[in-house]
């Protein structure tokens, strides 16, 4: 019983040790009058608390501090070796906290070596040293203080143009990042004006007209330096549109993860989701079909926005839907104008593409084991069947890729197309998907291209299509979730 006691002690002890190491750690950059960081080897620079922009140096330093990691080897410098480069961080009460960098060090042949931690530092605070983990600081410390811009760069016309912009449209910007992020958040992330990037400004109708779409990059912070995400924002301006402002698209680009300090805030994870776009934005051949989808089916009904229709004087594209409650699917099919599709149903070769979702899971192929590397094309390995030598395997990040050529070196050719075509949509890294499968069969003019990919959320989404593999990528990177 009397063990059983002493190891609870040494368990809560260490547990407690921990915390006061993390709680000694934490600093509030509003507390610091200035910092001060200066190289044995020469060269010091010095940031005081009342100059805008070198305070805004001082509140990153201090929220590196706060994030970074304790790490239990020792903070003691060999031999008490002067340090290569040192932080001088004056507290306004007086107090002075150093930041240094760390060594590590062995001894061979009675001889003791010491060599520069990577990534880690020593805070010395309250006459207690701490060794923390934190790459971004370790980096500052060593060379990047040196070039921290502390002169205001000059001002201009289209600068100001910009800002005026960025505060006009704030109210909008505000109301869609707090649309979007209250699900995964009890506080809504803030947008500073400095952090929207333009990427696209478009004037509908022609010149002098009043009727734009702006497309701004976005990137939502808790605090100063602490983003959450990146975001893709296309509003309409007019008018004639209520409050001369309306949100179109609100794309979610990439999600981050927040530091340990501030997980309380999170309601749910985030994962890098799905565009979501309203009814207007779908293919007007597929609109009237939203209603029916929607009602039928609790899978999240995916539709494009982008479909290059090749209709003629004889011959139109029809679709035909089936919907239930954990599937849809959709067949996309040419047919002749003389010919009601439901009365005269198109044959099987008519049938251009396919697209269905479900509720279930996916197993990605793995390389065939003998297959044997073949080259490599954009960085990515390419792997070949040695005897056929017909049939290619590649991966890239979460997408598996299959290509069978018809002859000579067409599935290469096949791999150079989709490779092209998928760098343009970033490798598609704005969808939801977890992991996915490509398969290209045929000539690169006219493929029969399949696109199958599991969502973190547990569905799954299957596209066909028969045309060039330029096209299909298209299709699917406008693939958005219908509201």
């Amino acid at each position: 019983m009397k063990q059983l006691a002493i190891l609870i002690l040494v368990f809560f002890g260490i547990i407690l040790s921990v915390q006061q190491v993390q709680a000694n750690a934490l600093m509030k950059w509003e507390d610091v009058a200035s910092m001060q960081i200066y190289r044995t080897s020469g060269g010091t620079r010095t940031f005081n608390e009342n100059d805008g922009i070198e305070a805004f140096v001082i509140q990153k330093v201090i929220e590196w501090i706060n994030t970074s990691s304790p790490v239990k080897e020792t903070t003691e410098l060999a031999d008490k070796k002067t340090p290569i480069a040192v932080i001088k961080i004056k507290m306004k009460n007086g107090d002075v906290a150093i930041v240094e960098p760390a060594y590590d060090c062995h001894v061979q042949n009675k001889t003791k070596f010491c060599t520069l931690a990577d990534g880690d530092v020593i805070l010395t605070r309250n006459n207690q040293k701490i060794r923390l983990k934190s790459v971004q600081l370790f980096d500052w410390l060593l060379v990047k203080w040196k070039h921290e811009r502390t002169t205001p760069p000059q001002d201009t016309k289209e600068m100001m143009i910009n800002d005026i912009l960025m505060l006009l449209l704030s109210p909008e910007i505000d109301e869609a990042v707090s649309n979007y992020y209250s699900k995964y958040y009890n506080e809504t992330p803030m947008v500073y004006p400095y952090q929207i990037d333009i990427e696209k400004v478009e004037r509908i109708g022609g010149f002098r007209t009043f009727h734009f779409l702006i497309t701004l990059e976005i990137t939502p912070v808790f605090g100063a330096h602490n983003p959450v995400g990146k975001d893709r924002l296309t509003f309409e301006i007019a008018p004639t549109i209520p409050g001369q402002v309306k949100l179109k698209k609100f794309e979610h680009l990439e999600s981050y993860d927040l530091p340990p300090h501030l997980q309380d805030l999170i309601k749910q994870k985030m994962t890098n989701s799905q565009t979501t776009a309203t009814s207007q934005e779908v293919v007007p051949f597929l609109r009237p079909l939203i209603n029916k989808l929607s009602e039928n089916t609790n899978v999240p009904v995916l539709l494009p926005s982008y479909w290059n229709v090749q209709n003629s004087k004889s011959k139109k594209t029809f679709v035909k839907v089936k919907a239930y409650e954990n599937y849809y699917k959709i067949y996309f099919l040419i047919t002749p104008y003389r010919n009601d599709p439901e009365v005269f149903p198109p044959p099987e070769p008519s049938r251009i593409g396919e697209l269905y979702g479900f509720v279930g899971s996916l197993t990605t192929s793995e390389r065939p084991s003998d297959f044997v590397f073949y080259k490599k094309k954009d960085g990515i390995k390419l792997w070949i069947q040695p005897w056929i030598r017909s049939v290619i395997y590649a991966k890239r990040g979460s997408w598996s890729m299959l290509f069978d050529g018809d002859n000579g070196d067409e599935p290469y050719q096949q791999a150079d197309n989709l490779f092209e075509a998928m760098k343009k949509t970033n490798w598609l890294k704005n969808k939801n998907i977890h992991e996915g499968t490509i398969a290209i069969h045929g000539t690169r003019r006219n493929a029969d291209s399949e696109f199958v990919w599991q969502t973190d959320d547990g569905f799954v989404y299957h596209f066909h299509y028969k045309g060039p593999i330029k096209e299909s990528v298209k299709i699917v990177d406008s693939l958005q979730i219908i509201h």
